[in-house]
């Protein structure tokens, strides 16, 4: 899967205060574009929860917590990679805040750029 513009998916993610939406200007199975004022310093790690805000499935259905990694700034934000877990065959117990594997990504991927209505 290349680069994808995806409407109506946000990011969220603590800085400190409350957590507030921000913008996904592009995203692929590798990583992700954010418009945020934030600049973090190369291999920050992030962790992050990406939602659907325009379909009417429920909040489970249309949001997946990431683990990501800052690579680089643009003008109007930060690219960042993701990091995965390893695939669900080879963990043994999973905990909540595990991060997802790339498989468990595609599959939220698929269902949320192209949602039925």
């Amino acid at each position: 899967m290349s680069r994808l513009a995806v409407g109506g998916l946000v990011a969220h993610f603590f800085t400190g205060g409350a957590p507030h939406p921000h913008e996904i200007r592009d995203m692929s199975l590798t990583g992700l574009y954010v418009v945020t004022t934030e600049r973090w310093y190369p291999g920050t790690l992030i962790r992050m929860t990406l939602t659907r805000t325009d379909v009417g499935q429920s909040i489970a259905d249309r949001s997946i917590t990431v683990q990501s990694k800052s690579v680089r700034w643009g003008n109007d934000g930060v690219g960042l990679e993701f990091v995965f877990a390893p695939p669900k065959s080879k963990r043994d117990a999973r905990s909540p805040l595990d991060s997802v594997d790339s498989a468990e990504l595609e599959a939220f991927l698929k269902r949320v750029v192209n949602p039925k209505r």
